[in-house]
């Protein structure tokens, strides 16, 4: 990978940490070829760890698994000449969209039930109701199939990507002190 990127007079090479920290010496090569051939390094943290679900911004057993992981990643590889930190490609593709955050992120903004209803002008029975799925239903009639729920959902995802990525570039920056 030096060799090309130095061939294709790239200044920088992206080195990928995988889950599995038991290669991070083979990283550590990596970094050290990359800098000894005047190369910048960006090492790419995994972010799903191996999981076959989808990471949820209320999954605390996730947010434990990748503080372990960014401080055992971080540790071994911060006294080398790293440029900077990245998360997976496509990170939003990998994140789970939880109706019960969605609730949540709802119940914030409009306070009571009666607010979104009003907000949505759409009767909703109780919050346990509340999906973005339909939410999104309740906008099949507008022009463009867009109104005030879809923007909700819409607002929702913006916010739960802002906060994922929020929470590993604290932990990345906390370890990398």
């Amino acid at each position: 990978a030096v060799d090309t990127a130095r061939y294709l007079g790239l200044n920088a090479l992206q080195v990928r940490v995988g889950q599995d920290l038991s290669e991070l010496d083979k990283a550590a090569e990596q970094i050290r070829r990359a800098a000894a051939a005047g190369l910048k390094v960006i090492v790419q943290l995994s972010t799903c760890l191996g999981r076959r679900q989808r990471i949820c911004l209320s999954d605390r057993h996730y947010w434990r698994e990748v503080e372990r992981y960014i401080a055992s990643a971080v540790s071994k590889l911060q006294s080398l000449p790293v440029y900077a930190w990245q998360t997976d490609d496509f990170l939003e593709l990998a994140i789970r969209y939880d109706d019960s955050d969605f609730r949540s992120f709802l119940q914030a903004r409009y306070g009571d039930l009666a607010a979104l209803c009003r907000a949505w002008g759409a009767r909703v029975g109780a919050w346990a109701d509340v999906t973005q799925k339909g939410a999104l239903a309740v906008d099949d009639d507008q022009p463009y199939g867009v109104g005030q729920p879809s923007i909700d959902v819409a607002d929702f995802r913006r916010w739960v990507f802002g906060e994922v990525m929020a929470r590993w570039a604290e932990m990345i920056r906390r370890a990398d002190k």
